[in-house]
């Protein structure tokens, strides 16, 4: 967890006042286009990153079967799952042969998966409403926070 929010505050540039203009500039220099570029060869990849609530390239990838990828802006993280409702299962959706392939080419580029566990659990990264503050689950601060 501490790698996590080395990653938010170094991001963010700060805990308790975020800044969230830092997603456009990591979008921009598409830190993980060699990975993307990889992916292409064996799948169709489309984007569908939407930065006014992600903080994360969000891409479906299609082979025989389709999977849905966030690569966090916020640092080397990375989800993978088969629908939005298994974002919060264990992976056993991944074990066939496309699934486990894009884990062996995003893991090669060097990104953390994390498990659902690990997505559920607070950050150091306040989000306030009005005069109530929270912290951020590790997937609102590195992949999504719509539903704040």
């Amino acid at each position: 967890m501490e790698v996590v929010n080395e990653a938010i505050v170094a991001a963010y540039g700060s805990a308790t006042e975020p800044h969230y203009g830092f997603s456009l500039r990591a979008y921009n220099r598409r830190p993980y286009q060699a990975l993307v570029d990889e992916l292409a060869r064996d799948f169709v990849l489309e984007d569908s990153t939407d930065l006014n609530y992600e903080v994360a390239f969000t891409y479906a990838v299609r082979g025989q079967q389709e999977h849905y990828l966030l690569l966090s802006l916020v640092g080397p993280f990375y989800v993978l799952y088969r629908s939005f409702a298994e974002v919060e299962t264990p992976a056993k959706q991944l074990d066939t042969e496309e699934g486990k392939a894009i884990l062996q080419v995003v893991e090669r580029h060097g990104l953390t998966r994390l498990d659902p566990m690990m997505l559920q659990q607070r950050t150091c990264l306040e989000h306030r409403e009005g005069r109530t503050t929270v912290l951020m689950t590790v997937w609102e601060a590195l992949f999504d926070y719509s539903q704040l």
